[in-house]
């Protein structure tokens, strides 16, 4: 269902923007011999518009893919942060970035924007941030408990509806800035944090030393796939987002590492054999494949420790 959506969601930005010229965009990326890549940066403690976190790292290796798969290794990439989120997406769709990295497809925002996603990098969605000491493993768990969020936005509304829908009570404690709210749950004043668990992960590993005394649950009460977004109307740069993307996420399934690639370049198996010659296999040495940049970028050997689900419980 969710690759439906996704796919009605391309379909309409390409709608969207019919009078686009097919392959443009690839022509501007070989004459320039760059490519330029965005991504929505971590805003400072007083803003509310913080959704997934900073994903910059992230960025960067998909970006370099990318440009691997594109232009082959002498080829340039440039990433540029946007400190919010339409912002990023009014750079789609004017043209000042050829790729958004990590956003949730949006119906409205792709007919807004002209712009259309490709598969997801990685599964998303709006959980919890508690203390170890709490005991707190499920989301009945938190049921009679402070739980912490900024008012007024779309972390708001989801936790409303999600313990509605489940019959769990709780005491709401809205905040208006992200730094007082994460430090309403080091002092102890906050029960848990919710957001999406990329943007848990990330105020986290702000704790520095005491970061290990916290837990993301595993629950989650919304689902939010992280895709690229592209400007719609140029099937030819859809194409080599959306096969970037599904061969490192091919290389994955089928066991091709970053180590072991170049002995897979010459595997009679037909279906690496196939992987092993499509343009972004090219960036396997590099980078690795979907989860070895996972790992890397945000999950056990980042910062973020971020736990990888391929499907959000919710």
């Amino acid at each position: 269902m969710r690759r439906a959506f996704i796919a009605l969601l391309a379909l309409a930005g390409v709608l969207a923007t019919s009078d686009a010229r097919a392959g443009a965009t690839l022509d501007r990326i070989h004459t320039t011999q760059l490519l330029t890549c965005g991504t929505t940066t971590a805003p400072d403690d007083y803003s509310k518009s913080w959704t997934h976190g900073n994903l910059q790292r992230l960025a960067a290796d998909y970006c370099q893919a990318l440009a691997i798969a594109t232009l082959g290794e002498r080829g340039g990439t440039r990433l540029i942060g946007f400190p919010a989120r339409d912002q990023a997406l009014a750079a789609v769709k004017s043209g000042k970035i050829q790729i958004l990295i990590g956003d949730t497809p949006d119906p409205a925002d792709a007919t807004l924007y002209r712009a259309a996603y490709g598969p997801s990098l990685f599964e998303d969605g709006q959980g919890f941030l508690v203390p170890k000491a709490a005991d707190i493993h499920r989301l009945e768990d938190l049921a009679g408990r402070q739980i912490c969020y900024i008012a007024g936005t779309a972390a708001d509304r989801n936790l409303v509806a999600g313990f509605q829908a489940r019959g769990i009570a709780y005491l709401p404690f809205p905040f208006e800035e992200m730094g007082e709210m994460a430090a309403a749950l080091v002092t102890g004043h906050c029960t848990a944090i919710t957001a999406d668990r990329s943007a848990l992960a990330v105020m986290r590993s702000g704790f520095h030393g005491r970061a290990a005394d916290f837990a993301i649950l595993s629950q989650t009460i919304t689902a939010e796939p992280l895709a690229p977004v592209y400007r719609g109307g140029d099937p030819a740069w859809a194409a080599v987002v959306d096969r970037t993307v599904g061969t490192l996420a091919e290389a994955e399934r089928l066991g091709v590492t970053r180590a072991n690639a170049a002995t897979m370049a010459t595997s009679t198996d037909p279906a690496i054999a196939r992987l092993m010659r499509t343009p972004a296999a090219r960036a396997i040495p590099k980078l690795g494949n979907q989860g070895e940049i996972f790992a890397r970028d945000l999950g056990e050997q980042s910062p973020l420790h971020l736990e990888r689900q391929a499907a959000l419980s919710h």
